[in-house]
């Protein structure tokens, strides 16, 4: 989505990192990911549902860094917070340019549900799996295979 934010340009297979919206930035691969990033020279705008576990994140790397409390489940929520982001650090959301980014990557021309992951991980851990190990299943649209 570069179009609402300039987050990633890849130029001769390095990577540049403007800025970046950071979704679970509290923990996990969201901080890990927040830390690598604003290390690299981005700003980084972290979200995560609980605001006082972003506090010590915001602390530790200082400028170039802001939290917003946001639960990515809440898609009036996470549109406000871009809207806010896009206004605030340039880029302005144009649904047409998002639209045309699914389009491209996306072989069935829509985002997935967290329903659907949930799915392939539901039937993973049951027993109609039982014959499959070491197996990847990618749940992309097709993203990998094109």
């Amino acid at each position: 989505m570069k179009d609402v934010i300039r987050l990633i340009n890849c130029l001769h297979g390095a990577l540049r990192v403007a800025g970046a919206l950071i979704t679970g930035a509290a923990s996990g691969i969201g901080l890990a990911t927040a830390r690598r990033l604003h290390a690299e020279g981005a700003t980084v705008i972290l979200l995560d549902r609980d605001g006082e576990l972003l506090k010590p994140t915001v602390a530790e790397l200082g400028d170039r860094c802001e939290a917003v409390t946001c639960d990515v489940a809440d898609h009036a929520g996470i549109a406000a917070v871009i809207g806010d982001v896009s206004a605030r650090h340039g880029g302005g959301a144009n649904p047409a340019a998002v639209q045309a980014m699914v389009d491209a990557h996306h072989a069935i021309g829509r985002i997935g549900q967290p329903a659907e992951v949930a799915a392939a991980i539901e039937f993973l851990a049951s027993d109609d799996a039982s014959f499959i190990t070491g197996a990847v299943l990618p749940v992309d649209a097709g993203w990998t295979a094109a």
